[in-house]
């Protein structure tokens, strides 16, 4: 089983939590729906720019780096420190010799190895305390998007009651239009220039 997905994998945690507050954030993006790894540029783009979603998503992109990449080390091929003191069940005599480095039959394949760097692997208590932090990043990137798509939905309801506001005197508006026309249509000649006068007057106001 490789580290990408292993279960509880952080770095497939973030990927996915990523989608969802994309999907809360911009439910009609593509990028969100095809591309979960992008999310963040969508959630950028969905919900506006943030200077706290940014950072924290960088944050925890960066922890998830780290523990991702701390887990490949633990499921490849590890060498054990001591791999160079273990006999060779084959050739144990070329293997001791190539060990010591001497001997008629020096094993040079043996000699790389006992000399190889090993990659480091990571205790357990480290890898837990990125994973908690990792956690902890999540969260203030999960409550950043609430903030915003909260204040987003509030500044969308009052714009549509604006929206019905304007509908609405709009619509009086043109109720006072017609009634101001039935009137000038009824007012004699000779005041009428007046009555028209007065309402353009008003309608210029």
């Amino acid at each position: 089983m490789t580290a990408t997905n292993q279960p509880g994998n952080p770095a497939l945690q973030l990927a996915t939590a990523t989608y969802i507050a994309g999907r809360a954030a911009n439910a009609d993006s593509a990028c969100v729906e095809h591309n979960p790894l992008g999310a963040g540029a969508a959630i950028v783009d969905g919900i506006g720019s943030s200077a706290a979603v940014v950072a924290a998503a960088h944050r925890a992109a960066e922890t998830a780096a780290v523990v991702a990449s701390h887990r490949g080390a633990q499921t490849g091929i590890i060498r054990r420190p001591d791999a160079s003191l273990t006999p060779n069940a084959e050739s144990p005599d070329e293997h001791w010799t190539a060990r010591r480095g001497r001997g008629k039959n020096s094993c040079h394949q043996h000699t790389q190895e006992a000399t190889m760097p090993r990659p480091l692997v990571p205790p357990p208590e480290l890898e837990l305390t990125a994973v908690r932090r990792l956690a902890k990043q999540l969260a203030e990137v999960e409550s950043e998007v609430d903030r915003i798509c909260a204040e987003r939905n509030q500044a969308m309801i009052v714009a549509k009651a604006a929206g019905a506001t304007g509908d609405h005197l709009a619509e009086t508006a043109g109720i006072a239009r017609r009634n101001a026309m039935d009137i000038v249509k009824t007012t004699p000649g000779d005041t009428k220039p007046q009555v028209v006068a007065e309402l353009d007057s008003h309608s210029n106001a």
